[in-house]
């Protein structure tokens, strides 16, 4: 079994460039569950996230599920603009919410996106609904 350096595997990647600025996109996403439906909407990564009825936050890739405690959940994904696109599970609301009045949980899906190396870690981001 061969094991990459890790500083080496970040630089390998176009995607893990920290140079870029981070485009926050609002749209519509669809819920999808496989890899054949991940690159038919052309998207590089995608999941779910949510806040619980606790206030804890919850982040999840492709192969999830919301959790049973969930009190508001969203969808993410990465495209191969690499934007973070995301969409409310519900009402249009609550996707506008993230954008104004609970930008705090898109610092932690974006916080959470960079911990797990989905998304470089970025020098500026910007919003885009």
């Amino acid at each position: 079994m061969i094991f990459r350096d890790k500083f080496f595997s970040r630089d390998s990647f176009d995607h893990m460039n920290e140079n870029k600025r981070l485009i926050i996109h609002l749209d519509s996403l669809p819920d999808i569950n496989s890899v054949r439906d991940l690159e038919r909407y052309d998207y590089r990564d995608y999941g779910r996230f949510a806040v619980l009825r606790d206030g804890r936050f919850w982040v999840q890739t492709l192969h999830s599920s919301y959790p049973a405690d969930m009190e508001t959940g969203w969808f993410w994904a990465v495209d191969r603009s690499e934007r973070l696109l995301v969409s409310a599970r519900g009402a249009v609301m609550d996707g506008e919410s993230l954008f104004t009045r609970k930008k705090h949980i898109l610092a932690c899906l974006v916080e959470e996106l960079v911990n797990k190396r989905i998304l470089a870690r970025p020098r500026a981001i910007s919003t885009d609904w």
